[in-house]
């Protein structure tokens, strides 16, 4: 029931994969990436301010939680990952936890799943 993150998501196409981007209104830069690398059918999770984090990064759907490891902020799953498909489908919105970096609460819009088809 967190209130969802102010902000949009936007979807580019790219020779490599697309990529989408959520980021607040007026921001100079977006606070989730997800990138599509097609060579090696993978997409990568950035969560910017996390640059200097490793760890783990826990994301939250309505279908439950699952953590991943992190280096640098950032995350990368095969496009097979069921993760992606319950970040996408998930009812209304998913939260993107990491320590030391506020929550972040998205809204499962289209462009996470079409990053994801973008790799398949």
């Amino acid at each position: 029931d967190w209130p969802i993150t102010s902000g949009t998501w936007s979807y580019r196409a790219t020779a490599t994969g697309g990529n989408a981007r959520f980021a607040a209104p007026g921001a100079p830069a977006a606070e989730l990436i997800l990138i599509c690398a097609r060579q090696t059918r993978e997409i990568m999770i950035v969560r910017p301010a996390a640059a200097a984090v490793t760890g783990a990064m826990t994301i939250q759907t309505s279908s439950g939680a699952s953590a991943v490891p992190i280096k640098a902020g950032s995350a990368t799953l095969p496009a097979s990952s069921p993760l992606l498909d319950q970040m996408g489908y998930s009812r209304g919105r998913f939260m993107v936890t990491i320590a030391g970096v506020p929550r972040l609460i998205v809204p499962a819009w289209p462009e996470v799943l079409r990053v994801t088809e973008d790799c398949r």
